[in-house]
């Protein structure tokens, strides 16, 4: 694989790293967002530095003749360089350091330290080792999950059963005098349904819980995962928020019925 830093040519990036709202645009690793970028450099636009460097960042993450501690930091007259190997990573002017208290030698330090950790940990996280691992994971995860159905289909399937044999016991018909208004069969074929509705909501929430743990033990999916739980937890949040924004009338109706 070609290791190439073309400042001029800025390669192009995923719309996953378009420009922030924050005052902006960040160079990111993956789904981690190492610095932000907020000068532009002659021509090129603070947006189009940060995909640039967005880039080379990646190449050199995927590279791995390429050692993280070949970085260093090289001091010009009007810039400071963040080097790999020959190669330039970024290009740290005056207009990139007005914002900060910090000289363009401590702000190019402070980068090199993250562009490292992150680079290390992208490559740990990639490395074969960590992908057996989350097929294990994976392994084991699907083993508890066929174990868990199992035993749900199990309790409810005893349930169907404590339910048929109440009918015209524990489930009497219901009459009005001597009017008959629901057979015990029909109350009993009502109580099946319900349980057969709690069986499928029960099953399409462990599966929910399943597909984003399977998800988060591979890095190319990691993210998508965080959403996916992020969504259930805005989900689990809104509703207990409408319940309990409801209860006054629940209560309400409650003393009304007693």
């Amino acid at each position: 694989m070609p290791f190439a830093y073309s400042q001029e040519n800025p390669p192009s990036v995923n719309k996953a790293t378009a420009v922030s709202k924050i005052d902006g645009t960040p160079v990111v690793l993956e789904d981690q967002t190492l610095f932000v970028v907020k000068a532009g450099v002659g021509s090129f636009s603070a947006e189009e530095r940060a995909h640039a460097v967005t880039n080379r960042i990646e190449i050199m993450a995927k590279d791995l003749t390429v050692p993280v501690n070949s970085l260093r930091v090289s001091n010009l007259p009007n810039t400071t360089n963040i080097l790999s190997g020959d190669k330039v990573i970024l290009t740290i002017t005056d207009d990139d350091v007005k914002a900060t208290d910090k000289t363009r030698q401590e702000l190019a330090n402070e980068y090199v330290q993250k562009i490292s950790s992150n680079i290390t940990k992208y490559r740990q996280e990639h490395s074969v080792t960590n992908l057996l691992f989350g097929l294990l994971y994976t392994f084991i995860s699907t083993i508890v999950l066929l174990i868990i159905l199992s035993v749900l289909n199990q309790i409810l399937k005893n349930i169907f059963n404590k339910v048929s044999n109440w009918q015209g016991r524990s489930i009497p018909n219901v009459r009005f005098q001597n009017f008959e208004i629901l057979p015990a069969s029909r109350i009993t074929y009502i109580l099946n349904n319900i349980i057969r509705v709690i069986r499928l909501v029960l099953v399409l929430g462990i599966l929910y819980i399943y597909i984003p743990l399977i998800l988060s033990f591979f890095p190319w999916t990691r993210q998508i995962s965080k959403n996916l739980f992020n969504y259930l937890f805005l989900g689990i949040e809104s509703a207990v928020q409408e319940l309990v924004a409801y209860l006054p009338k629940l209560i309400a109706l409650a003393i009304i019925i007693i």
